[in-house]
């Protein structure tokens, strides 16, 4: 696995408090994650340390009631740093979840393991989800200390996202009995990686432009997207077919609603010269192309919108605005005021700045 980029390691330090992103503060981050073993104090940023980050970043970023240090492997520094991965997010979320359901505190009991403990734990498997950071054994007063509990928690469990398996002594989550005394009053559970869902291939024109449009956009709502588009800026997807299809290149805050909406469109092929706006509002619209017919003019109302809809509009200040309707209430839009392409919920076509009687809608045909 590739290390983490120099913009994510100064992203993951800064958001751990670690200071910058230099030698003398990974090694002030080295000696607190690795106390037991000091030859790795060495400032110098590799796999070792990069599984750490991670590890540390995670749990922080995805539970509230859990410490990096709790997951650490067992095994004391004799035959690891103490990450020999990392724990996942989908686990990390999955934990917080129950700990959220029951309101209690959870004590993690087994989280990470290296090969090499694994080997020596009663009742471990060779490919046990404790080595990729996956599985997880607890212990929660109230829940987990008895058999009837164990059951109980074990029912709930198992119906959560992404579940993969979850036993304790006396019982799995299959529903059979299980003897597992080495597990005590702890339960295990772990989980699998989420299945990505895969978009159908678009058929209609329609459907190619709402792809490219949430292609090229931020998606909404997602934490993640600072850390994957720093600084603002727009998808490489989009630079790039910014740059092919209409020939102009996309710097940080050098795109617009125009460029956007006629880049979507273009790299659908569903016309690969259409203009969604003039060069400034004094001007008239651009000619609808021959795969596209406006749908609809003036105030939208009770319009039925379609996903794939270019919706284009002037304002009482003199200014001009398009976007694209993708389904359920959300558009793709861009601003020289936001600079990067992005997915909102709403209705900018309905304000009161809007000159309703310059709404067009545009649908493909």
């Amino acid at each position: 696995m590739a290390l983490l980029s120099e913009a994510k390691r100064k992203q993951y330090f800064k958001d751990l408090g670690l200071g910058n992103y230099n030698a003398t503060n990974i090694k002030k981050f080295q000696k607190g994650a690795f106390p037991h073993n000091s030859k790795e104090w060495d400032g110098a940023y590799g796999t070792k340390t990069d599984r750490a980050l991670r590890h540390w970043w995670n749990v922080r970023h995805y539970t509230k009631n859990f410490r990096p240090e709790e997951f650490k492997c067992d095994c004391g520094g004799k035959y690891c740093t103490g990450y020999p991965s990392y724990m996942k997010p989908v686990q990390l979320k999955h934990l917080q979840t129950i700990r959220d359901h029951y309101g209690k505190p959870m004590k993690v009991t087994c989280g990470l393991r290296c090969k090499k403990y694994n080997d020596k734990v009663k009742g471990s498997i060779k490919n046990s989800k404790h080595l990729s950071g996956y599985a997880t054994d607890f212990y929660m007063q109230g829940v987990t200390d008895t058999l009837a509990n164990r059951k109980k928690a074990v029912k709930y469990i198992k119906g959560l996202l992404n579940h993969n398996y979850t036993y304790g002594n006396g019982i799995n989550s299959s529903g059979a009995s299980v003897s597992a005394p080495y597990m005590g009053n702890a339960l295990h559970t772990d989980t699998n990686e989420p299945v990505k869902k895969t978009e159908p291939t678009p058929t209609t024109g329609a459907q190619k432009i709402t792809a490219k449009a949430k292609e090229f956009a931020w998606p909404y709502g997602t934490k993640e997207s600072k850390y994957k588009y720093p600084n603002g800026s727009a998808k490489t997807a989009y630079k790039l077919a910014l740059k092919n299809k209409m020939n102009k290149k996309a710097k940080i805050s050098q795109t617009d609603c125009g460029y956007f909406a006629s880049t979507c469109v273009r790299s659908s092929g569903v016309a690969g010269s259409f203009l969604a706006l003039p060069a400034s509002a004094s001007k008239p619209y651009p000619a609808v192309p021959k795969t596209m017919t406006i749908a609809h003019k003036g105030a939208v109302g009770s319009f039925a919108l379609k996903a794939g809809d270019v919706i284009r509009y002037r304002k009482t200040n003199g200014h001009q605005h398009v976007v694209i309707y993708i389904g359920s209430g959300y558009i793709a839009h861009a601003s020289r005021g936001h600079a990067f392409p992005r997915v909102s919920k709403s209705k900018p076509w309905n304000n009161s700045n809007v000159k309703k009687s310059t709404i067009q809608v545009l649908r493909a045909k």
